[in-house]
């Protein structure tokens, strides 16, 4: 892939932000890494497998690979939401009245479910919020 900032071939690292509920994939070099994820730069591996409305709040499940799980990342789900790693298996993230930046009938809390394990490309789905 190509480097979003310089051009250059074989951008080594791929930044993915959500930004009004879907994520958005971008390539950098190491030169270009923005600051912001540099000290995160260690490859991370992230699906969302479900998302479900329960009552007014939102959920959302992520699978994470263990190399993932024990980082000192942070996954950046919107401008105010992060999940900063490490994580256990079954940890969940909770973030009051904050489900409704995903979606609009959804006025409660947000909460991210993080499993843990190792997923095959077929485990990852396209989500409508």
């Amino acid at each position: 892939m190509r480097c979003q900032a310089c051009g250059k071939t074989a951008a080594e690292h791929e930044l993915i932000e959500i930004h009004d509920g879907r994520p958005q994939v971008m390539h950098f070099c190491s030169n270009c890494l923005p600051d912001r994820v540099r000290s995160a730069a260690a490859p991370m591996r992230v699906a969302f497998t479900a998302i479900e409305k329960q009552g007014d709040d939102l959920h959302i499940w992520l699978m994470v690979t263990p190399a993932t799980a024990q980082s000192r990342a942070v996954l950046r789900i919107s401008f105010d939401i992060d999940v900063e790693f490490p994580a256990e298996d079954g940890q969940v993230f909770r973030y009051a009245e904050k489900a409704q930046q995903f979606r609009a009938d959804c006025t409660g809390d947000l909460f991210i479910h993080v499993s843990v394990g190792e997923y095959q490309q077929e485990d990852q789905a396209e989500f409508e919020l």
